[in-house]
């Protein structure tokens, strides 16, 4: 089933309790708080933990700094920013981030961090810390500049060892793209109310931007080779358009009414209970939920979806050929019993995508971040597990046989050389 999910799982992201197109427990549908917009925001916006499901992962720089004692040696790492032609570039801000935030790509220059500097008139720069440890460094990039350079942070020891080993930190143009978004199947709707959305097929790097009056849009920075694209509004979404350069002209989106689920849950509300949809198939880019800068925005369009309810403790899941509209919900019963957990640490240099399988069905889709950490709820058996990277690539494959209520072990780490 999953076979086809390759340059199709692009990106993203990621996936938990349901939004706008699915009403929860009996309730109506609302639509989702808009989205900010006007321009594209550089992407390296904190996830929420709720994305998570369970997620311990914090937000970059807010676990607590050690602090030295007086009089304690720096510990340095120098190195220099350059462009694709290699030559030096000067007058920008580079920083050390105790992690990076969300799913990668270019860091943004928002909060407060460890070590800061800007670099010299060759793209020289040097960084010092008071204690040791592995941090990333990143040059940052500015909030709504649509034009600007653009680079990825690099994982970088601070050691006394390592204080004589350069860093490269590799930057390039951005990019924007334009297009224009269709509403006429969403009569009334105004474009003020639609965002569209791009999200890095190669790192997760996202952009956002508002419509104009005329329904035209213009989106950046971009950074990656490839971006898909999805516009949405409350009660509306477009079918994703992947594979798209940075830099198209001309793009075309158009709004379709959202699709929704009525899920009941036997034996009535939980405490902490939550519920998720994905997409079953060759179409898991398009996941239920997406969240970019903390907004959600439901994808729920025609097909076969895989549902799963669950508190801490419990879990059920259900799948459908299809679901109903806005007007007339499809219901779906689910069941809760005993589960299982997944504590997930990602120590690659890049997020993965994490499908859990039962019996060959999909019962759990979750993106975990760049050096991200969380514990999946899963239901208790024979499961497999498959790590996919950006954009789509299949990484490894571990298979698990937990009880109820025993805690497996996953660590996601860089493919064997």
């Amino acid at each position: 089933m999953l076979v086809a999910m390759t340059r199709a799982l692009v990106a993203i992201g990621v996936i938990t309790a349901l939004g706008l197109g699915l009403a929860l427990l009996n309730r109506e549908p609302s639509p989702p708080p808009s989205a900010p917009g006007g321009g594209g925001e550089a992407g390296s916006t904190a996830l929420p933990a709720e994305l998570a499901g369970r997620s311990e992962l914090a937000a970059p720089n807010a676990a607590a700094t050690p602090s030295a004692p007086d009089g304690a040696a720096a510990f340095t790492r120098s190195g220099r920013v350059v462009d694709a032609a290699g030559e030096g570039v000067g007058g920008l801000s580079v920083a050390v981030v105790m992690r990076p935030a969300g799913l990668g790509g270019p860091m943004s220059d928002g909060g407060q961090f460890p070590a800061r500097t800007v670099t010299d008139a060759d793209g020289r720069f040097e960084l010092s810390l008071p204690y040791p440890g592995s941090m990333w460094v990143g040059p940052l990039a500015q909030l709504d500049v649509r034009h600007q350079v653009l680079g990825a942070p690099v994982r970088a020891e601070f050691s006394a060892a390592a204080a004589g080993t350069p860093l490269e930190l590799r930057v390039r143009e951005s990019k924007t793209a334009a297009g224009v978004v269709s509403l006429a199947a969403a009569p009334g709707l105004r474009a003020k109310d639609v965002r569209v959305v791009a999200i890095g097929e190669q790192s997760g790097h996202s952009a956002l931007s508002a419509l104009t009056d005329d329904g035209s849009f213009v989106i950046g920075p971009l950074f990656d080779e490839t971006y898909f694209y999805v516009a949405s509004a409350p009660g509306f979404v477009s079918r994703s358009r992947h594979g798209v350069a940075s830099g198209t002209q001309g793009l075309e989106l158009t709004l379709e009414p959202i699709g929704a689920l009525r899920v009941q849950v036997e034996g009535g509300p939980r405490p902490g209970l939550r519920v998720e949809c994905s997409p079953e198939g060759g179409t898991l880019a398009t996941l239920a939920r997406m969240t970019v800068i903390g907004r959600s925005m439901n994808f729920l369009l025609p097909g076969p979806h895989s549902i799963a309810a669950y508190t801490q403790d419990e879990i059920g899941y259900a799948h459908v050929t299809d679901i109903g509209s806005k007007e007339a919900p499809l219901d779906v019963q689910v069941a809760l019993g005993p589960a299982a957990s997944l504590r997930v640490s990602n120590d690659a240099d890049s997020p993965r995508i994490l499908v859990v399988e039962e019996g060959g069905k999909t019962v759990r889709v979750q993106t975990i971040s760049l050096a991200g950490q969380t514990v999946m709820i899963v239901p208790p058996g024979a499961l497999t597990v498959r790590a996919y990277a950006l954009p789509g690539d299949e990484i490894e494959t571990q298979a698990f046989q937990l009880a109820p209520g025993q805690r497996g072990e996953l660590r996601l780490t860089l493919p064997a050389q």
